[in-house]
């Protein structure tokens, strides 16, 4: 038999989430969700969140990302993943792919992509490492650039810019952050929805970018990735 209580989480902006703890008659205490949990759409606005095989929560909803959060406040995990007859994917690209976050809704309605991009250059050659992610977490491609000279910072950002704009489509809007190289006086092209910021600050994505660019200078090659598929 256990003991079943809340735990309600907080950060410096106030309350955050809950988490439900169980605790034996021994006073050891685990979280009461240790499972993987995943969310199934049954049918048009019908859903269970499953923990394993258990059944957590069930029901309709008019919002699907409300009803997550909803249910989040009230002690249950956000599910890792969602459930649409043979197809799972991540909990986040569903609710990308579905635009059912306003919040990389411009208000003219573009959606906005995420890009980390870092670059590594030698006496005669430039690499260029690029993500793309979801909450600055989940990363949803990877890309190297490889070029057989040494680059300008102009050139750099032109040949990110070119890449880019290759991959987002003309309703999305691109937000870029390059580590370590200063945005060059010149003016740089203000079209294809591409908005640069440099940071000097080695945050998660410089490091795996950093990965990316290195492995093209080992290579001498450029390569691409795509972990999962955005398009609906």
């Amino acid at each position: 038999m256990y003991c079943i209580t809340r735990q309600n989480n907080y950060t410096s902006y106030g309350y955050s989430s809950s988490d439900f703890i169980k605790t034996s008659k021994l006073g050891d205490t685990t979280p009461l969700v240790i499972s993987e949990v995943f969310i199934e759409l049954v049918q048009r606005n019908y859903y269970r969140l499953y923990c394993g095989e258990m059944t957590l929560a069930q029901g309709y909803y008019a919002d699907l990302k409300e009803k997550v959060e909803h249910l989040n406040e009230r002690g249950l995990s956000a599910p890792d993943y969602v459930v649409t007859g043979d197809t799972k994917m991540p909990y986040e690209v569903y609710i990308r792919i579905n635009k059912l976050d306003s919040s990389i809704i411009t208000e003219d309605g573009m959606v906005i992509r995420s890009f980390d991009v870092s670059v590594i250059r030698t006496d005669d050659t430039t690499s260029i490492g690029i993500i793309e992610t979801i909450n600055d977490d989940l990363i949803v491609t990877e890309h190297s650039l490889f070029n057989g000279e040494k680059l300008t910072n102009y050139d750099i950002y032109m040949k990110v810019n070119e890449h880019i704009t290759s991959i987002i489509t003309s309703n999305e809007f691109a937000e870029v952050r390059i580590y370590g190289v200063s945005k060059p006086t010149l003016n740089l092209p203000d079209k294809h929805n591409v908005k640069f910021k440099s940071s000097s600050l080695k945050q998660g994505g410089y490091f795996i970018t950093q990965k990316l660019a290195k492995q093209a200078v080992k290579d001498k090659a450029s390569s691409a990735m795509q972990i999962y598929d955005l398009t609906n």
